[in-house]
């Protein structure tokens, strides 16, 4: 079985997103458009049991996620 993966839009406009970005070891909440490569907006399921709940409301399964290194968040 495939390993699925979410991300976190925020805020969505006509021209960008607000996306949760796990940036080191926290959370931040950044512009889509201000990402040049570093931060990575995909979360496996088993990260999602550390995140707050609050967050869960906004969860939405990337169908087909593009990693530039394999795996997210590594």
């Amino acid at each position: 079985m495939d390993k699925k993966y979410y991300e976190f839009p925020i805020i969505e406009t006509d021209d960008d997103r607000q996306l949760l970005y796990k940036v080191g070891d926290h959370l931040e909440v950044l512009w889509e458009s201000n990402n040049e490569g570093y931060w990575n907006p995909y979360f496996t399921e088993e990260e999602l049991f550390h995140l707050d709940w609050h967050f869960r409301v906004f969860q939405r399964e990337v169908v087909d996620p593009e990693f530039c290194d394999g795996e997210p968040n590594e």
